[in-house]
């Protein structure tokens, strides 16, 4: 019961930790500028804006990027990298429309020109990772319960995406499928 000392949950600045080594990734959109907590980097998936590729392409060839547009400018403001998460396939895209947003794309193209779209438009985006949790079959999922979607269509997924990006941003770093 004696307490030996405390440890802030992310350094303050002037400590001698960088802040680079921390990234948050809270569902509170409050914590995108708030001043006791330091950190550099700042993810899009599970906040409060909505920012996965269902919400922001709710149909085909139509986007709503207010969300995105807020929470780019509020993390440009207060000075946050990004991480932007592709996830959450649109039902009008899905292959597999029982088995929801987890359902590969029903056609590629309708992933190129998403992630066309998405990154011509946000270059300030600096990380962009392909897909979260492949290896979970709520995340990412196949024809049947239980069974993924074909980890090949994944990773051509992800070398289509390299390629539009770093083409659209030389300096962008994309981040393999987070499992």
């Amino acid at each position: 019961s004696t307490t030996l000392g405390s440890a802030p949950w992310i350094p303050s600045v002037g400590s001698g930790i960088p802040l680079s080594l921390f990234g948050n990734n809270m569902s509170n959109t409050f914590y995108i500028a708030a001043a006791p907590l330091n950190y550099w980097t700042n993810k899009s998936l599970y906040n409060d804006y909505h920012l996965d590729w269902a919400t922001l392409n709710p149909s085909n060839g139509t986007y709503s990027w207010t969300n995105l547009d807020s929470w780019v400018a509020a993390n440009v403001a207060a000075g946050k990298d990004m991480v932007y998460t592709f996830n959450n396939t649109p039902s009008w895209a899905q292959l597999y429309s029982s088995r929801g947003g987890c359902s590969p794309p029903a056609s590629l193209s309708y992933w190129t020109t998403y992630v066309t779209a998405i990154a011509t438009r946000y270059p300030p985006i600096k990380y962009w990772e392909i897909w979260n949790e492949p290896n979970s079959s709520q995340t990412w999922c196949g024809p049947t319960s239980g069974s993924y979607g074909p980890i090949s269509t994944m990773a051509t997924m992800a070398q289509q995406a390299y390629s539009i990006i770093k083409g659209i941003n030389s300096s962008a770093v994309i981040l393999s499928p987070a499992c």
